[in-house]
């Protein structure tokens, strides 16, 4: 009888077109009424809520302040130094804990933590205090989860190293630790056990990446916007880091529009490492001469910790063994042509998802509109993309939104990514002061996006996210800075938390 009755729902699902999930709700209901309940081990997955699996949606459940921010009255690339996508992490979770560092409100760097869900965050205001008004010079926070050790480094813009580090187990047993200034070991111009100090000069852009298996990287730029070099180094849980090592050249030609260029940088959208620990790294070229700007889409990948990189392709293109770069010259890494006229914005977002797929974020021009003089923008005409590879090698694209601030003063329009444990897409973003997300589904090829939240703020900064706590628990969490009522006067900083409804466990 029961076989029959299964036959009937499965000939329902045929008949009616039933989707999967669908096919899974009756079934599973079906099967609790019968008591028969063997097969549902074999579905892996059952509804995290009543929410209708499929339909994303987001529920606040917390907005917390960790303390007190300055902003800038005369910057000229914005007025806050907090939450900028450059600083690649800004809020990390480890080990049921959540970790962030900014600068307080008489621009202190401070280091704060809380324990997750809802605990009361615990401040350490450390002995380096910010004096210029440039908001390149962020702070970065990475964590070794083998060793339980914090790392900073902060307030660079072609400036020598700042850096320090926690004494080890700090995140390996937060409860047993006592957090204030006596864990870090103040100000550092050096990676101690690094070598050469040649690399470490002139640094812009420094940011962490913590690999699957507990590395930690340090990347950054060495060098100006326009002839610049990415570089790297290795932590060891030994308390040193490995001589450091140059990935990208910024010499060779590239010409447009009857103007050639001999020198650029790699603008770097960031460095994630998947679960395999290949590390991915997306970027655009900034051109010297002739005023040239920002162009094209390009990625490379690699499989030995940096030590050789290769295009989408899989073709081997830098090789640190024989000091071979990453170039302009190099085949296969443009993914998509973005010329210098289409108004492209530098050092947006990437993501990759649990197959190792990378979504790149990108803000240009929309598609039919007429291109400018190269090197300028038009925000009013622009749009957020996604570009995306298959499993097949195959590059996508489709637009986010047509929602972009324009805003030149305040410069928080950058986008950023995050993934879920199904591999939806997360788009954040400024807009006119208000966060705004949305999501693309897996289960839809990414080929649209759909916003969840528009919150007011108002809000000057970016809004990092924070990976490590959305792999753990499925919940978005976010640094965020508000906007004063006047520049210059002190803000919150705060995180502000989203449960995903509708997925799957």
């Amino acid at each position: 009888m029961r076989k029959n009755r299964n036959k009937v729902i499965l000939l329902g699902v045929c008949i009616l077109g039933l989707s999967m999930p669908v096919y899974f709700k009756y079934i599973k209901h079906y099967l609790m009424d019968t008591k028969e309940v063997a097969i549902t081990k074999n579905l892996h997955r059952t509804a995290i809520n009543s929410t209708f699996p499929g339909k994303i949606s987001l529920s606040k459940i917390s907005n917390s302040v960790i303390d007190s921010s300055f902003t800038m009255t005369r910057a000229a690339w914005g007025i806050h130094l907090n939450g900028k996508t450059y600083s690649e992490e800004a809020l990390i979770t480890q080990s049921g804990w959540q970790y962030s560092t900014y600068y307080d409100k008489e621009r202190y760097l401070s280091v704060a933590r809380r324990m997750l869900p809802d605990g009361g965050w615990q401040k350490a205001r450390l002995d380096y205090h910010n004096t210029t008004d440039d908001n390149h010079n962020v702070a970065s926070i990475g964590i070794c989860p083998i060793d339980g050790t914090i790392h900073l480094a902060y307030d660079h813009h072609g400036d020598e190293l700042h850096y320090q580090k926690s004494i080890q187990g700090v995140t390996l047993n937060p409860e047993s630790i006592a957090w204030d200034i006596h864990l870090f070991t103040g100000n550092l111009g050096s990676l101690p056990g690094s070598g050469s100090m040649s690399s470490l000069e002139k640094v812009t852009y420094p940011r962490f990446v913590i690999a699957r298996d507990g590395a930690l990287f340090l990347f950054w730029r060495n060098g100006g916007s326009r002839n610049g070099r990415i570089w790297m180094s290795e932590y060891s849980p030994k308390s040193k880091w490995k001589d450091q090592w140059q990935i990208s050249s910024s010499t060779g030609n590239y010409s447009f529009g009857g103007t050639t260029s001999n020198n650029r940088n790699m603008y770097l959208n960031g460095i994630q490492s998947d679960t395999s620990g290949k590390l991915h790294i997306s970027w655009c070229w900034r051109e010297e001469d002739g005023g040239l700007g920002d162009h094209s889409i390009n990625y490379a990948c690699s499989e030995d910790r940096g030590l050789t990189w290769k295009n989408y392709k899989g073709v081997e293109i830098a090789n640190q063994a024989n000091d071979k770069r990453i170039d302009i010259s190099s085949p296969d890494i443009c993914i998509w042509q973005v010329d210098p006229g289409r108004g492209l914005q530098n050092q947006n977002c990437q993501v990759v998802d649990s197959k190792g797929r990378i979504h790149i974020g990108s803000l240009h021009l929309q598609e039919g509109v007429m291109s400018l003089d190269v090197g300028t923008r038009d925000y009013s005409k622009s749009a957020l993309y996604d570009y995306w590879l298959d499993e097949s090698g195959k590059w996508h694209r489709a637009m986010i939104t047509t929602k972009v601030d324009t805003s030149l003063r305040y410069k928080h329009n950058r986008p950023q990514f995050i993934v879920d444990s199904e591999d939806n897409v997360y788009c954040i973003w400024n807009y006119n002061f208000d966060l705004l997300i949305a999501v693309a589904k897996r289960s839809e090829n990414y080929r649209t996006w759909t916003e969840l939240i528009h919150e007011s703020g108002p809000f000057t900064s970016e809004f990092p996210p924070d990976h490590y706590r959305m792999m753990q628990d499925n919940i978005i969490s976010i640094f965020a800075q508000d906007k004063p009522s006047q520049d210059g006067q002190n803000s919150a900083v705060r995180v502000i938390d989203y449960r995903i409804e509708g997925l799957w466990k």
